[in-house]
């Protein structure tokens, strides 16, 4: 082979055949012998490489980067929770998250708590009073709800023909009779006003199926007309016998007015909703996982919208009957409805065309004020219920609003 100017002569070497067998082994042996000395002796023999703890990196505040060495410890599995802490652990982040939904509904936070072991004292029936959870209401039966709400009708028409007498009260039902205000009959009353209302506080918020199918017939258990089938001459009659003031209907006009005004808000943000719901078959699996999660949200929003709409409905109660309503005006409206449960919005709706009001689809159009503006106002009547307290729940307590 020639390289450049230079001449390589490799020569192979002539394996002689001639030596023998043995003689070629132990030549091997000891080239390899001297090949172990030569690189492997003990005082030229390196340490083995010691095992080396684990280096984590530990950002500091200044966003540098240091090192530290730890020494990693196994972590225990942690024991799986009982059934018991589970549904412990669920009922307390339930209480936060009510809590949280609810600030500002002062008058009924108490009776729409969500725990299930809140109690409930019912003293209408002979013999010992009863006491019940908010889960035993929620699982209460068609005919005890309706066993009980009888006995309250009745109970509270005997309270208030005591207290309407000439002799106790003057002709129209606003307490101001003093001997009205001492009368043991005006305690009862009272009590038992306070219990109708809070079971039917219990059963709304611990089970609102039944209650909704529950007061849609007769509660005396007679053959005739359901409640949506009451004509218009029906809740003129229980209308006529509320007695309402005039500042009173002022007051019912204006909380109805704010009222259907934050419903049409929720209505249009539920509309909103359903309009970015996606329709039609997806093409790939990644348009599948995002309309899946669009999906996820939306329907988390339409949640949020109907929870707020309970909410809302809740404190329009608590505004009219604690709020506006007199002790008299509460007991008044549930013994003339019986045996039903009179919808409390038809009743403000005939008395709005009464007076020449605009309609409840009027009333829910934006009508010049933004989503914004409606909820400030309703605000107002959140605000109102702080003032309703139990000095002065017997009373009709005035709406004052804010001018904007």
């Amino acid at each position: 082979m020639q390289v450049g100017n230079s001449v390589l002569s490799l020569q192979a070497q002539s394996v002689d055949d001639s030596l023998p067998i043995q003689s070629s082994w132990d030549s091997f042996a000891d080239d390899f012998e001297s090949f172990l000395e030569a690189n492997f002796h003990e005082d030229k023999m390196q340490p083995v490489a010691q095992e080396q703890p684990i280096i984590r990196r530990v950002p500091t505040a200044k966003r540098s980067v240091r090192t530290r060495k730890v020494d990693v410890v196994p972590v225990p599995r942690p024991r799986p929770l009982t059934r018991e802490q589970r549904k412990r652990l669920h009922n307390r982040a339930s209480q936060r998250q009510w809590r949280e939904r609810q600030k500002g509904n002062v008058d009924l936070t108490d009776l729409m708590r969500d725990d299930t072991q809140q109690t409930l004292t019912l003293t209408v029936m002979e013999g010992p009073p009863q006491v019940k959870t908010r889960q035993d209401v929620s699982n209460m039966s068609l005919d005890e709800f309706a066993m009980l709400t009888a006995a309250y009708a009745r109970k509270l028409g005997d309270c208030l023909a005591e207290l309407t007498k000439p002799a106790v009260a003057p002709s129209r039902p606003a307490l101001k009779s003093r001997a009205a205000a001492n009368s043991p009959a005006l305690d009862q009353l009272r009590q038992w006003t306070q219990e109708c209302s809070s079971l039917r506080v219990f059963l709304v918020v611990g089970n609102p199926k039944n209650f909704m199918a529950y007061i849609s017939d007769r509660l005396d258990g007679k053959l005739g007309l359901r409640t949506c089938e009451l004509g218009t001459e029906w809740y003129h009659d229980l209308l006529a016998s509320m007695q309402f003031t005039e500042a009173q209907q002022q007051d019912l006009m204006l909380l109805r007015r704010l009222f259907y005004g934050k419903l049409g808000v929720l209505a249009r943000e539920r509309k909103e909703c359903l309009k970015r719901m996606p329709f039609g078959a997806a093409a790939t699996g990644h348009e599948v996982n995002g309309r899946l999660a669009e999906v996820v949200t939306i329907a988390q929003e339409l949640h949020d919208v109907t929870a707020a709409e309970f909410q809302t409905k809740l404190q329009f109660t608590s505004a009219y009957r604690r709020g506006i309503y007199t002790l008299i005006q509460q007991a008044m409206s549930m013994v003339k409805a019986f045996p039903y449960v009179a919808e409390k919005p038809q009743i403000f709706d005939m008395l709005a065309a009464e007076r020449g009001e605009l309609s409840a689809r009027e009333l829910m159009q934006p009508a010049g004020l933004d989503n914004i503006e409606h909820n400030a106002k309703w605000q107002q009547i959140v605000q109102y219920l702080a003032t309703v307290t139990a000095d002065n729940l017997d009373l009709h307590v005035p709406i004052v609003i804010a001018s904007s």
